[in-house]
């Protein structure tokens, strides 16, 4: 049995069982259930896009010092006592 016929039948098994979790969901459990996941989705799409394009393109952004091919300086050393 593949993978996609095995999830066809997962909601049928579950239809008649006696702890079906959202059998006595009320009408404002239900919008808050679908308010939550269109708050995902919404977060979800805004994280990808600004990964993707942030949008930043200000010579002076903190991101061109690191995306610069100019090496670091190296680290100071304390100097010599004695």
């Amino acid at each position: 049995m593949n993978l996609l016929a095995l999830l066809c039948l997962v909601p049928r098994a579950c239809l008649g069982a006696d702890h079906q979790h959202f059998a006595q969901m009320g009408a404002w459990e239900w919008a808050t259930a679908v308010l939550a996941g269109l708050v995902c989705i919404w977060a979800l799409w805004r994280t990808v896009r600004y990964a993707l394009n942030p949008g930043e393109t200000d010579l002076d952004h903190i991101k061109r010092s690191i995306l610069d091919d100019v090496p670091p300086a190296p680290p100071l050393r304390p100097p010599d006592v004695g």
